[in-house]
């Protein structure tokens, strides 16, 4: 038997188990009829657990421990798993009959980044390799091995840079997507020197980026790392931290806490996710190749059918900065939707739509600073 500390106290196996049954069975926990392991974490992991707990020598994860009393659930009768005919296995209780299987699991988006390791220039997730192939050809990218590379390059630095930088990590969301309560959408990752200096002369910061694509993230570290003042240097933490410094600023002052406070809550609770992950300048998508790569599908799914459902029952709000067309997101309560002048300002200060709203989704956080 191992034990835990949460919010609740110190747990054992079988009170974890409790919990989740508790989560399934309870018709308040939001939790539809027919599930995913994904929607059960999310649904429970506010009241029942933190990010990541130790088992023997073992740290473990929210969803393994799930998968793991679910396992536990289901030997004893209580909970019963089921394969689509895709074969990804999805969860639901006994007396629930089965409806239609999904294509492609929400978190599919996740699995994809999480396998995919940075073995060989240039830096794609390998369902992208042939798209992005025939625009490498077209002179559409572009793959520096090194920091004297890159800035040894003619163009380096030159503004309207419309070219795919491939030598750079794929960055195609930030933060802890699976227990975030603010998302915000773009396009694409930007391009600044910083970026080159840090993944190739920074290994404390390309570890940081590796490991938000596999989601793991140190304890005692913000996990929407561009919210994290040891990378104050980045242009990444300078583009985040001047959006969003006056609702930070604001929730400090009506909570009475210090701006750093302040600061580690809101990036507790914020993620960001790109439509294309690969960095540039600037972007063009004059072939339409944009929608043919897997990596976007994958993030359009993610938030279609993980972040909406979360949105409808209330536990969620998404603010799209860029390309809303292409997202295809409903006009709901929880969703801002960013177009014309206001696509171009991307502005999230209090007086903003997206800033208010992000900070009326922090004044409602019930945990104390």
């Amino acid at each position: 038997m191992f034990r835990r500390t949460s919010a609740l106290g110190t747990v054992s196996y079988k009170g974890q188990r409790a919990l989740v049954v508790a989560a399934l069975t309870d018709p308040r926990s939001g939790i539809p009829a027919q599930f995913t392991l994904e929607e059960v974490v999310t649904a429970i992991d506010p009241a029942a657990y933190d990010k990541t707990f130790k088992h023997g020598n073992m740290v473990v994860t929210i969803p393994e421990s799930v998968h793991f009393h679910l396992k536990e659930m289901a030997k004893l009768g209580q909970i019963e798993h089921i394969a689509g005919e895709d074969g990804v296995p999805e969860v639901a209780p006994t007396e629930t009959p089965r409806v239609g299987p999904a294509v492609l699991q929400p978190t599919e988006l996740l699995t994809q980044w999480a396998l995919w390791e940075p073995s060989r220039l240039p830096f794609v997730l390998d369902a992208d390799r042939d798209r992005l192939q025939s625009l490498q050809a077209s002179k559409g990218t572009i793959t520096f091995a090194s920091w004297p590379e890159a800035i040894a390059a003619p163009d380096f630095g030159r503004p309207g840079d419309t070219k795919l930088h491939l030598g750079l990590l794929p960055q195609p969301f930030i933060g802890d997507l699976r227990r975030a309560s603010i998302y915000v959408l773009s396009l694409n990752p930007g391009l600044e020197p910083t970026d080159y200096y840090g993944e190739y002369e920074v290994p404390e910061y390309r570890n940081a980026l590796l490991g938000n694509l596999k989601q793991q993230f140190h304890e005692t570290a913000p996990s929407f790392i561009f919210l994290d003042p040891r990378y104050s240097w980045h242009g990444g933490f300078r583009w985040w931290h001047g959006k969003l410094a006056q609702v930070i600023k604001t929730f400090a002052d009506e909570r009475g806490v210090s701006f750093a406070s302040a600061r580690a809550t809101l990036a507790a609770e914020l993620a960001s996710i790109e439509l294309l992950p690969y960095h540039s300048s600037k972007f063009r998508d004059a072939d339409g190749w944009l929608s043919k790569l897997k990596s976007v599908t994958f993030a359009k799914i993610f938030v279609r059918d993980f972040v909406v459902p979360r949105i409808k029952r209330g536990q969620a709000i998404v603010v799209v900065l860029r390309k809303v067309p292409l997202w295809e997101l409903p006009q709901i309560p929880g969703v801002i939707l960013y177009e014309g002048k206001h696509a171009q300002g991307a502005h999230l200060d209090p007086d903003s739509a997206g800033g208010s709203a992000i900070l009326a989704k922090l004044r409602r956080l019930r945990r104390k600073l």
